[in-house]
């Protein structure tokens, strides 16, 4: 019985375990973040800013095959309803993403140095995890003024 009683009190502990905050605020997320590489197709990392006024910047750089590399950059503007983190394009360098097009994840995990979102809109067969490292000594307010510096140009 002794036994029964360890195991339903770790079986309940382990579930109330969680690596979400319970409440997903902004002030979570507000910072510098690297998405890491998926690691197949073409090489691709992107540096995400979020402000705490709900701003979203984001530069991204890829090599291609023959190392090239290609720059994109992003102004968004984002909210948090529940866990799902809700990014609007502003702005986009790549027409696929025009303005108001609308972007939902999931988040999975969030701490103080790692962030996981899953894409849930637009939908894909090919559903993956974005796995995110927060750049502790990266100030947002840079990137994001180097993509409305791309902007004005």
């Amino acid at each position: 019985m002794k036994k029964f009683i360890l195991i339903m009190l770790f079986l309940f502990l382990s579930s109330c375990a969680s690596k979400v905050p319970h409440k997903i605020t902004s002030k979570n997320l507000v910072g510098t973040w690297l998405l890491e590489d998926y690691g197949y197709g073409q090489y691709s990392h992107s540096i995400l800013a979020f402000l705490p006024n709900g701003e979203k910047c984001v530069v991204t750089y890829d090599f291609s095959a023959n190392g090239n590399i290609e720059l994109d950059y992003y102004l968004n503007h984002y909210t948090i309803e529940a866990d799902i983190l809700v990014t609007k394009v502003d702005y986009s360098s790549t027409p696929s993403l025009y303005p108001s097009y609308e972007i939902r994840d999931k988040i999975k995990e969030l701490s103080n140095i790692k962030l996981v979102l899953l894409m849930i809109q637009p939908s894909s067969s090919n559903p993956r995890f974005e796995k995110h490292t927060r750049l502790v000594h990266e100030n947002p307010e840079r990137v994001c003024e180097l993509v409305k510096r791309k902007l004005r140009q």
